[in-house]
């Protein structure tokens, strides 16, 4: 279910925008969970020591794998 809307800031490269982009194209089940580096950033709506990847969690993090 989504949440509140975030704006992020401070993406001169264009980074954040691939980031979402490809979450869009995760798939519903099994629900997984952004963490890391790009979690932080969404949590504070500003882009501070971007890195180039994107992590997740899943309770079965296997299929999820599988899947994408």
């Amino acid at each position: 279910m989504p949440g509140e809307q975030v704006v992020l800031l401070g993406d001169s490269d264009g980074r954040l925008r691939s980031f979402v982009t490809a979450l869009e194209r995760f798939p519903a089940e099994p629900e997984w969970v952004v963490v890391g580096g790009f979690a932080v950033n969404v949590r504070v709506s500003y882009a501070h020591r971007l890195t180039n990847d994107l992590d997740t969690l899943s309770r079965n993090q296997t299929e999820l794998v599988d899947i994408l």
